[in-house]
């Protein structure tokens, strides 16, 4: 079904400290399909897929598409006035003074446009 599928799912149970019997009789299987899935030996339905991503409350986009291991990076966010502007920028990283300069740039270039399309 999907590539991240076991490795998600033995993951997600291990950190909530669920055993394979409770998920299967969370799920409606048997323990020894639960297993098999994270043993990538089969493959479950969607129904039983869109299940435990309920159970862990996460998205079945995250629970099919990415291995939920690795971290997602934090993404920062800042909002800054220029008159009467407000710009949110957002970033996975650090906003740097050198983004805040090229973002400054940009909104004087616009201006400077806009002036000059207003006078004429």
């Amino acid at each position: 079904m999907a590539e991240f599928l076991n490795k998600n799912l033995k993951f997600l149970r291990s950190s909530n400290k669920i055993s394979q019997q409770e998920l299967a009789d969370r799920i409606g299987i048997d323990r020894s399909t639960v297993s098999r899935i994270e043993n990538n030996e089969i493959e479950t339905t969607i129904d039983n897929a869109i299940k435990i991503a309920d159970i862990f409350n996460i998205s079945l986009s995250d629970l099919l598409g990415r291995d939920l291991r690795i971290p997602r990076p934090q993404t920062q966010t800042k909002t800054v006035k220029f008159g009467d502007v407000e710009v949110t920028l957002s970033k996975n990283g650090k906003i740097t003074d050198k983004d805040m300069l090229e973002l400054n740039q940009f909104l004087m270039q616009e201006r400077i446009l806009d002036e000059k399309n207003n006078s004429e």
